[in-house]
């Protein structure tokens, strides 16, 4: 039968540790890609929607004061 000293046991659990630990390692490695991803997939909309809403928020409103007006609305002067 099978003789198995106890040097030989140790090597096999040494080695047998390293794969679980390799394991837990690559399985993390990939949970971590799936949020990632997930995140960058939330991002995109997130981006798309602040995107939206400065466009909108920078845009400028009809009567605004902008830069080259020094101040000086294009009305300033009309009575209303």
């Amino acid at each position: 039968m099978f003789r198995f000293t106890i040097r030989d046991v140790l090597w096999l659990t040494v080695v047998v540790a390293l794969a679980v630990v390799a394991w837990q390692v690559e399985s993390s490695r990939r949970a971590a890609e799936r949020d990632n991803a997930r995140l960058l997939r939330g991002s995109d909309k997130t981006q798309v929607l602040f995107g939206t809403t400065f466009a909108l928020v920078s845009s400028p409103c009809v009567g605004s004061h902008t830069e080259k007006d020094h101040g000086q609305s294009a009305d300033a002067g009309r009575v209303f």
